[in-house]
C-alpha cells in the first residue's frame, strides 16, 4: 500500500512538472523565438562572418581550418534561419486584405526546418573535429597522411548528405508542405502548412533517427573530450620536464597542438551544454506519448523547444570568443582585419603594445 501511494505521488509530481500554464508557455516562446534569439543571431551573423574570413585567410591547406570554416558557415546559415523564423512568428509581416499568407507557417517550413538541419550539422562537424584531435593525440605520426584536406572535404560532404537525408523526409515525402487553403471563419484563401495522412508516422521515424544520431554524437564528443583532457595534462607534464631538450620548432608545434586541443575541448563542452535540451527533446518525443505540438504535454513541449532554440543560437554565436581567447594566430588575424577596416585602430594598437612593453621592462 505504501509503495502504491509513493508511486502515485511520484506520478502526480511528474504530471505537475509537465503541466505548464499556456500563458507562461506562450510568453517564454515569444521571448525565445521572437526577441532574444533573433537579437543574439544578428550578433552571431557578424561573428561567424569574421570566423569565415579568418579561417579563409589562414588557408585551406590544413584540414583543421577546413573543419572550423565549415562549422562557421553552418552556424551562419542556422542563425540566418533563426532570424527569418523570428520575423515570421512576429507581427512585423502583415498580409494583404485579399490574399492571406500565414507567415508563421511559411517561416516554419522555410526557416525552422532548415535550422534543424544546420543544428544537427553543428553536432556532426564538432564530432568530426573532436575525433580528428583525438587521432592527432593517439597517432600523431600518421595523422598527416590519413587526415588530409581532401579527405576532410569528402567526409564533411558525406556528413551533410547524411544530415539532409535524415532531416527532410517529412518534406520530400510530402508529409508536410505549403499549400493554398481556405479559412472557414473568414472564407479567405491563405498559404499555410498542410499535413498528409501519414505525417505522424513519418515524423515518428524521423524523430527516432534524430534521437539516435544526437545521443551517439553526444557520447562520441564526451569520450573524445575526456581523452583530449587526459592527454593534454600528460603532455603538459612531459613538456615541462623536457623543455630543455626540445628545439624551438618542436616547442611551437607542441604549443600549437595543445592550443587546438584546448579549443576543441571548450567547443565540445559548450556543444554538450547548449545542445542538451535539444537532445533531451528528441528523446522525449521518441519515448513519451503526448510530448508533441498539440499533444497532451503541448505547453511543456513549447517551453522545452523554446529554451533549446535559444541555447542553440547562443552556441552558434559564442564560438568567436573561444577562438579569440585560445588562439594567438586567430587573435592576430582579427587585429589585422580591424587595422584594415577601422581607421586609426592599427595606430592605437601599436601604441598599446609599446606601453605594455615598457611596463614589462620596468617590472623586470
Amino acid at each position: 500500500m505504501t509503495t502504491s501511494n509513493a508511486s502515485h505521488t511520484e506520478n502526480y509530481a511528474i504530471k505537475e512538472l509537465l503541466t505548464i500554464p499556456l500563458e507562461v508557455a506562450n510568453l517564454i516562446s515569444l521571448l525565445c523565438y521572437v526577441i532574444v534569439s533573433p537579437v543574439i543571431s544578428v550578433i552571431g551573423v557578424f561573428t561567424n562572418l569574421i570566423n569565415i574570413s579568418v579561417y579563409y585567410k589562414h588557408g585551406m591547406k590544413e584540414s583543421v581550418n577546413i573543419s572550423f570554416m565549415t562549422l562557421a558557415v553552418t552556424d551562419l546559415a542556422g542563425l540566418v534561419c533563426c532570424i527569418w523564423y523570428g520575423i515570421g512568428r512576429s507581427s512585423l509581416l502583415v498580409s494583404s486584405a485579399d490574399v492571406y499568407i500565414s507567415f508563421r507557417d511559411v517561416a516554419y517550413v522555410t526557416g525552422a526546418y532548415p535550422r534543424v538541419l544546420f543544428s544537427k550539422m553543428t553536432c556532426l562537424i564538432t564530432v568530426y573535429i573532436a575525433l580528428e584531435r583525438c587521432f592527432c593525440v593517439v597517432a600523431p605520426l600518421h595523422v598527416k597522411t590519413l587526415i588530409t584536406p581532401m579527405r576532410t572535404v569528402v567526409t564533411l560532404s558525406l556528413l551533410y548528405a547524411l544530415g539532409v537525408i535524415t532531416n527532410f523526409p517529412i518534406l520530400y515525402l510530402g508529409a508536410l508542405h505549403l499549400s493554398w487553403k481556405k479559412d472557414p471563419t473568414s472564407n479567405k484563401t491563405y498559404l499555410g502548412m498542410v499535413y498528409s495522412a501519414d505525417y505522424f508516422d513519418v515524423s515518428t521515424i524521423v524523430t527516432l533517427i534524430k534521437a539516435f544520431m544526437l545521443v551517439t554524437s553526444f557520447i562520441v564528443v564526451a569520450i573524445s573530450t575526456v581523452i583530449l583532457s587526459v592527454s593534454l595534462q600528460r603532455k603538459s607534464k612531459w613538456r615541462d620536464t623536457s623543455a630543455n631538450f626540445l628545439t624551438k620548432g618542436a616547442q611551437r608545434l607542441s604549443k600549437r597542438d595543445a592550443t587546438l586541443s584546448k579549443t576543441t575541448i571548450i567547443i565540445s563542452t559548450a556543444l554538450i551544454t547548449c545542445y542538451l535540451p535539444y537532445t533531451t527533446n528528441n528523446v522525449l518525443m521518441a519515448t513519451i506519448d503526448g510530448f508533441q505540438l498539440y499533444g497532451k504535454y503541448n505547453n511543456f513541449y513549447i517551453v522545452m523547444w523554446s529554451f533549446s532554440w535559444f541555447l542553440e543560437s547562443l552556441n552558434s554565436t559564442a564560438s568567436i570568443f573561444i577562438y579569440y581567447t585560445m588562439s594567438t594566430k586567430y587573435k592576430e588575424t582579427v587585429k589585422h582585419f580591424l587595422g584594415i577596416y577601422i581607421p586609426g585602430f592599427k595606430t592605437q594598437l601599436n601604441r598599446l603594445n609599446v606601453i605594455q612593453r615598457h611596463a614589462y621592462r620596468k617590472d623586470v
